[in-house]
């Protein structure tokens, strides 16, 4: 399911090898890292520089439907110039 039926075989070969799991619980342990102050996805980049962006992104939606994390409702600037959600665990 994190391949699209149109997506070519190169696609889907590493969607199969990811473990959205074990992405996830990677995320949220550099999250809950910084504490009530919350942190922007260039931050977990950072911390994550080992794994491609392209795979965590996507992250943040599981975290937030399981209840792990959630929008702070803070915004702070990011590299790009641009807002990005500041995300807290929710503990």
């Amino acid at each position: 399911h994190l391949a699209r039926c149109s997506d070519p075989d190169t696609s889907k070969a590493a969607a199969a090898s990811l473990d959205p799991t074990k992405l996830e619980s990677e995320v949220l342990d550099v999250i809950k890292s910084f504490g009530d102050a919350g942190c922007i996805s260039d931050q977990v980049e950072a911390k994550l520089s080992h794994i491609k962006c392209s795979s965590l992104t996507p992250r943040y939606a599981g975290l937030v439907k399981k209840g792990l994390i959630q929008d702070s409702g803070q915004r702070r600037i990011a590299r790009s110039k641009r807002q990005q959600i500041v995300w807290v665990a929710t503990w």
